[in-house]
């Protein structure tokens, strides 16, 4: 749940942000011994998958809808 929330922040970010780029970035290096194997995206991509979401763009979709809905939320409160 901590880590959802932390990546609906990360996706809203500009696209110039560099943690936006590393969720994008498609690594086709090899990795030295003793690196890790998973990256981030792949890590987050596992366990999105439980709630039925397999993509990065799919999850940055739900979190334009909510940005969408908390800024029309606001207006109609003030």
């Amino acid at each position: 749940k901590r880590r959802l929330r932390c990546l609906r922040h990360a996706l809203r970010r500009v696209d110039q942000r560099t943690t936006k780029h590393v969720l994008k970035w498609d690594a086709k290096v090899s990795r030295k011994k003793g690196h890790l194997r998973k990256t981030l995206k792949q890590s987050l991509l596992k366990e999105t998958r439980n709630i039925r979401l397999n993509s990065i763009e799919e999850i940055e979709q739900i979190t334009q809808i909510e940005k969408y809905e908390e800024i029309t939320c606001r207006s109609y409160i003030t």
